[in-house]
């Protein structure tokens, strides 16, 4: 991904991501990609099985423009309901 890309294609994906998924909800947020703020999104949608949700983030993040899409079985209301591992990379608060 490029900076200029950063204007446009996280947007894109996310309205792609709403035509395709039923009960589509997004929240802004603002999170931290390797202790960087940036712009996100807490999405929920449902699934055959029950409900889904994931965080979006995108910014720069060590001088690099980049976009994580991190899916989860449950809400992400804290630093705690994100798995250890992905802990290190985006983070809800500092």
């Amino acid at each position: 991904m490029t900076e200029p890309m950063l204007q446009s294609v996280p947007e894109q994906f996310i309205s792609q991501m709403a035509g395709q998924m039923k009960k589509f909800k997004k929240e802004p947020i603002t999170c931290y990609l390797l202790d960087n703020e940036v712009k996100g999104y807490r999405i929920s949608f449902k699934k055959d099985n029950g409900a889904a949700y994931q965080l979006i983030a995108y910014g720069i993040a060590n001088g690099q423009p980049v976009l994580v899409q991190l899916s989860l079985d449950s809400e992400p209301k804290s630093n705690e309901d994100i798995p250890e591992f992905p802990r290190q990379i985006i983070r809800l608060t500092k």
